[in-house]
Protein backbone atom coordinates (compact mmCIF):
# COMPACT_ATOMS: atom_id res chain seq x y z
CA UNK A 1 0.00 0.00 0.00
CA UNK A 2 1.21 3.49 -0.82
CA UNK A 3 2.20 6.00 1.81
CA UNK A 4 0.45 9.35 1.82
CA UNK A 5 3.79 10.95 0.93
CA UNK A 6 3.72 8.98 -2.38
CA UNK A 7 0.53 10.66 -3.61
CA UNK A 8 0.97 13.30 -6.30
CA UNK A 9 -1.27 15.51 -8.45
CA UNK A 10 -4.68 14.69 -6.98
CA UNK A 11 -7.58 16.75 -5.73
CA UNK A 12 -8.01 15.83 -2.04
CA UNK A 13 -11.07 16.62 0.07
CA UNK A 14 -10.40 16.75 3.81
CA UNK A 15 -12.85 15.12 6.18
CA UNK A 16 -13.60 17.21 9.28
CA UNK A 17 -11.44 15.00 11.49
CA UNK A 18 -8.27 16.15 9.69
CA UNK A 19 -8.40 19.80 10.86
CA UNK A 20 -9.52 18.53 14.28
CA UNK A 21 -6.39 16.37 14.52
CA UNK A 22 -4.25 19.22 13.20
CA UNK A 23 -5.52 21.45 16.01
CA UNK A 24 -4.22 19.05 18.66
CA UNK A 25 -0.84 19.91 20.10
CA UNK A 26 2.07 18.46 18.14
CA UNK A 27 -0.01 16.52 15.60
CA UNK A 28 1.24 18.51 12.63
CA UNK A 29 4.85 17.75 13.53
CA UNK A 30 4.23 14.09 14.46
CA UNK A 31 2.44 13.55 11.14
CA UNK A 32 5.40 14.96 9.21
CA UNK A 33 3.14 17.88 8.23
CA UNK A 34 1.27 15.68 5.77
CA UNK A 35 -0.88 18.50 4.41
CA UNK A 36 2.17 20.57 3.47
CA UNK A 37 3.77 17.47 1.95
CA UNK A 38 0.66 16.81 -0.15
CA UNK A 39 0.65 20.40 -1.43
CA UNK A 40 4.38 20.20 -2.20
CA UNK A 41 3.63 17.04 -4.24
CA UNK A 42 1.26 18.95 -6.51
CA UNK A 43 -1.98 17.94 -4.80
CA UNK A 44 -4.84 20.41 -4.39
CA UNK A 45 -6.59 20.42 -1.02
CA UNK A 46 -10.27 21.18 -0.51
CA UNK A 47 -12.76 21.37 2.32
CA UNK A 48 -16.55 21.21 2.20
CA UNK A 49 -18.57 24.01 3.77
CA UNK A 50 -20.16 21.32 5.94
CA UNK A 51 -16.73 21.02 7.58
CA UNK A 52 -16.92 24.71 8.48
CA UNK A 53 -20.20 24.01 10.26
CA UNK A 54 -18.82 20.96 12.04
CA UNK A 55 -15.69 22.78 13.21
CA UNK A 56 -17.51 25.83 14.54
CA UNK A 57 -20.83 24.44 15.82
CA UNK A 58 -19.59 23.42 19.26
CA UNK A 59 -18.34 25.49 22.14
CA UNK A 60 -14.65 24.90 22.44
CA UNK A 61 -11.45 26.14 23.99
CA UNK A 62 -10.52 29.60 22.62
CA UNK A 63 -7.17 28.39 21.26
CA UNK A 64 -8.85 25.51 19.42
CA UNK A 65 -11.57 27.82 18.07
CA UNK A 66 -8.92 30.29 16.89
CA UNK A 67 -7.05 27.46 15.18
CA UNK A 68 -10.22 26.25 13.46
CA UNK A 69 -11.01 29.78 12.24
CA UNK A 70 -7.45 30.10 10.89
CA UNK A 71 -7.64 26.69 9.21
CA UNK A 72 -10.99 27.50 7.59
CA UNK A 73 -9.75 30.85 6.33
CA UNK A 74 -6.43 29.54 5.03
CA UNK A 75 -7.10 29.86 1.33
CA UNK A 76 -3.66 29.89 -0.26
CA UNK A 77 -3.68 26.11 -0.75
CA UNK A 78 -7.24 25.24 0.26
CA UNK A 79 -10.36 25.35 -1.89
CA UNK A 80 -13.68 25.63 -0.07
CA UNK A 81 -16.53 23.79 -1.74
CA UNK A 82 -20.17 24.82 -1.31
CA UNK A 83 -22.93 22.32 -0.66
CA UNK A 84 -25.33 22.36 -3.60
CA UNK A 85 -28.25 20.32 -4.96
CA UNK A 86 -25.99 17.84 -6.78
CA UNK A 87 -24.00 17.12 -3.62
CA UNK A 88 -27.22 16.54 -1.67
CA UNK A 89 -28.43 14.16 -4.41
CA UNK A 90 -25.10 12.30 -4.23
CA UNK A 91 -25.45 12.11 -0.44
CA UNK A 92 -28.91 10.55 -0.86
CA UNK A 93 -27.48 7.97 -3.27
CA UNK A 94 -24.70 7.21 -0.78
CA UNK A 95 -27.21 6.76 2.05
CA UNK A 96 -29.12 4.25 -0.08
CA UNK A 97 -25.96 2.46 -1.17
CA UNK A 98 -24.65 2.23 2.42
CA UNK A 99 -27.89 0.48 3.38
CA UNK A 100 -27.64 -1.84 0.36
CA UNK A 101 -23.97 -2.89 0.46
CA UNK A 102 -22.83 -2.16 4.04
CA UNK A 103 -25.29 -4.16 6.16
CA UNK A 104 -27.95 -1.46 6.54
CA UNK A 105 -25.33 1.00 7.77
CA UNK A 106 -26.58 4.47 8.69
CA UNK A 107 -24.13 7.34 8.27
CA UNK A 108 -24.49 10.83 9.76
CA UNK A 109 -25.48 13.69 7.47
CA UNK A 110 -22.16 15.56 7.49
CA UNK A 111 -20.27 12.43 6.38
CA UNK A 112 -22.88 11.77 3.69
CA UNK A 113 -22.44 15.33 2.42
CA UNK A 114 -18.65 15.04 2.45
CA UNK A 115 -18.93 11.71 0.64
CA UNK A 116 -21.44 13.23 -1.79
CA UNK A 117 -18.94 15.99 -2.52
CA UNK A 118 -16.27 13.43 -3.41
CA UNK A 119 -18.74 11.53 -5.60
CA UNK A 120 -19.71 14.70 -7.46
CA UNK A 121 -16.18 15.85 -8.12
CA UNK A 122 -14.99 12.33 -8.98
CA UNK A 123 -17.03 12.55 -12.17
CA UNK A 124 -14.72 15.36 -13.37
CA UNK A 125 -11.33 14.48 -11.91
CA UNK A 126 -9.41 12.05 -9.73
CA UNK A 127 -10.62 13.02 -6.25
CA UNK A 128 -9.50 11.42 -3.00
CA UNK A 129 -10.89 11.75 0.52
CA UNK A 130 -8.52 12.20 3.46
CA UNK A 131 -10.01 10.86 6.68
CA UNK A 132 -9.31 8.90 9.82
CA UNK A 133 -12.85 7.50 9.81
CA UNK A 134 -12.98 4.08 8.16
CA UNK A 135 -16.25 3.20 9.95
CA UNK A 136 -18.29 5.74 7.99
CA UNK A 137 -16.15 5.56 4.85
CA UNK A 138 -16.07 1.79 4.63
CA UNK A 139 -15.38 -0.82 2.00
CA UNK A 140 -16.62 -1.69 -0.55
CA UNK A 141 -17.81 1.87 -1.26
CA UNK A 142 -14.43 3.40 -0.37
CA UNK A 143 -11.07 1.92 -1.37
CA UNK A 144 -7.83 2.75 0.44
CA UNK A 145 -5.26 4.38 -1.84
CA UNK A 146 -2.70 5.40 0.79
CA UNK A 147 -2.25 5.23 4.55
CA UNK A 148 -0.22 6.78 7.36
CA UNK A 149 -0.14 5.97 11.06
CA UNK A 150 0.57 8.94 13.33
CA UNK A 151 1.90 8.02 16.77
CA UNK A 152 1.49 9.95 20.00
CA UNK A 153 4.49 11.72 21.54
CA UNK A 154 5.50 8.61 23.51
CA UNK A 155 5.66 6.71 20.16
CA UNK A 156 3.89 3.75 21.78
CA UNK A 157 0.26 4.61 21.07
CA UNK A 158 -1.52 5.49 17.85
CA UNK A 159 -2.87 9.04 17.69
CA UNK A 160 -4.53 8.62 14.29
CA UNK A 161 -4.68 6.36 11.29
CA UNK A 162 -4.97 8.63 8.26
CA UNK A 163 -6.33 7.26 4.98
CA UNK A 164 -6.61 8.55 1.45
CA UNK A 165 -9.69 6.92 -0.06
CA UNK A 166 -11.14 6.67 -3.52
CA UNK A 167 -14.85 6.26 -4.12
CA UNK A 168 -15.68 2.95 -5.80
CA UNK A 169 -18.30 4.02 -8.34
CA UNK A 170 -18.34 0.54 -9.91
CA UNK A 171 -20.47 -0.73 -7.05
CA UNK A 172 -23.24 1.86 -7.44
CA UNK A 173 -26.49 0.63 -8.94
CA UNK A 174 -27.03 1.54 -12.59
CA UNK A 175 -30.19 3.47 -11.77
CA UNK A 176 -28.08 5.93 -9.76
CA UNK A 177 -25.51 6.25 -12.54
CA UNK A 178 -28.30 7.53 -14.77
CA UNK A 179 -29.20 10.23 -12.25
CA UNK A 180 -32.39 8.57 -11.01
CA UNK A 181 -33.13 8.85 -7.33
Amino acid sequence: MKKISDIKNHFILLDTNIPIFYSSKGFKERSGNILRLLVDNGNKLAMSEITTLELLKEEQDKDVADYHYAFINYTEHMTRLPVDKNIIQNAIVLANEYRRVCNQKKVNYPDLIIGGTVVGFSEKSDVLLMTSDRRDFCEPLWETVAYQCVLKDDKEKVDANIYLLKFNNKIILDKYRNGDL
